[in-house]
């Protein structure tokens, strides 16, 4: 009995391996016919993307045999209406020669009959309306054109004139506030050499009672232009105003004494330069 068992149970054993084989040789089996058919799938899908491919190839053809069809169709429909065109020509320029030579020969012998002052006179052809307008846009953009470059120029001298203005007034204002007792003479040439007119006469005088009390007093007077601006500028006449702070220092104190001031300066241009003409203490 032992045996038996023992023998069975090897039986048992030998086909559970049998049957193991039989399924790995299966499962083998079903992943080739997998891929067989993955493969399969790939060559319809290339085969339909061929197919289509093909369609559309044969389509365009068509179509280009369509249009080239077509473009002769007008090629000679061109060639057709250019030699009708020609033929039209031909015959319009023949009949306006022959108007044109009959038309000559009616007038001279309508300008022989009359007195050499009053023949008929031969005009050229009148411009048409198109001609005309485009005359009148091009003498409107001339005269446009050239008053803009007029205007800028303008524009341009006046920028100048008040750069110009601006400079010299801050000069006068600066140089005609201060002096200094140790070189009066100097200090008091170059403020005049900023000054015109009647003005240039009254500071002249005016610097008759300065000079000998900054020498008295050892004064040293500073002027400091803070801010210029040109109220107006036309042609050769101006006008700044000066914001002007002023420090004075006399031998008698250490202290230096402030004083502000508004300045009104009427500028006068001789020859390339700005002087001033009069000025008013605000």
């Amino acid at each position: 009995m032992t045996k038996t068992g023992a023998g069975q149970a090897e039986d048992r054993a030998r086909k559970a391996a049998e049957a193991r084989e039989r399924a790995a040789e299966a499962a083998r089996r079903a992943r080739e016919a997998e891929a067989e058919a993955a493969a399969a799938l790939r060559e319809a899908e290339e085969a339909e993307a061929a197919a289509k491919a093909e369609a559309e190839a044969a389509t365009a053809a068509e179509e280009a045999e369509a249009e080239a069809e077509e473009i002769e169709g007008s090629e000679e429909a061109a060639e057709s209406a250019e030699s009708k065109a020609d033929l039209t020509k031909t015959t319009t320029e023949d009949d306006a020669e022959d108007d044109a030579e009959e038309t000559a020969k009616h007038e001279e012998d309508d300008d022989e009959g009359k007195p050499a002052g009053r023949r008929r006179r031969r005009w050229l052809p009148p411009l048409g309306t198109r001609s005309y307008v485009l005359i009148a846009v091009n003498l409107a953009l001339a005269g446009a054109l050239g008053w803009l470059v007029v205007a800028v120029q303008g524009l341009k001298a006046d920028e100048r004139a008040v750069q110009q203005v601006t400079f010299a007034a801050k000069q006068a204002a600066e140089d005609l506030s201060s002096y200094d007792y140790r070189t009066i003479d100097a200090d008091l040439k170059r403020a005049s050499d900023h000054t015109t007119g009647d003005f240039r006469n009254d500071f002249t005088r005016m610097t008759a009672t300065v000079k000998p009390s900054a020498l008295q007093q050892k004064a040293v007077v500073e002027g400091t232009a803070v801010r210029t601006s040109v109220e107006s500028v036309d042609g050769r006449k101006a006008i700044a105003l000066v914001y002007l702070n002023q420090a004075t220092a006399k031998a008698a104190t250490a202290e230096r004494t402030p004083s502000q001031y508004t300045l009104r300066l009427v500028m006068t241009k001789v020859g390339d330069r700005w002087l001033v003409s009069q000025l008013q203490m605000m």
